[in-house]
């Protein structure tokens, strides 16, 4: 993945502890699809996540648990982790706390 990858269209994402750990409880109880960019926004913000979000809300309705899809993407971000692809530097405690997710 190149910066520009991970910057365009990508506000936000957990990648301090606290937005880790929040996530992280999010993730224990099911996620549904017409509510998910609300709770999620401040967390882990990002449009392709956002659009295949939608994409499974209009396949599978408003409650289609979409868990797999925030792990999906937070898994990939930290497969393809470089610090330099990012604004700002993960925490190395986020980092293990979001695998834990997994």
């Amino acid at each position: 993945m190149k910066l520009t990858d991970l910057m365009e269209g990508t506000w936000a994402a957990p990648s301090d502890v606290d937005r880790a750990l929040e996530l992280h409880a999010l993730m224990k109880e099911p996620l549904p699809a017409g509510q998910a960019t609300d709770k999620l926004y401040n967390l882990i913000g990002d449009d392709d996540l956002f659009d295949d979000i939608g994409e499974a809300e209009m396949k599978d309705g408003p409650d289609a648990d979409v868990r797999y899809l925030v792990k999906s993407k937070v898994a990939q971000w930290i497969k393809n982790y470089d610090p330099n692809d990012w604004r700002t530097e993960w925490d190395a405690d986020a980092i293990r706390i979001l695998q834990d997710m997994m």
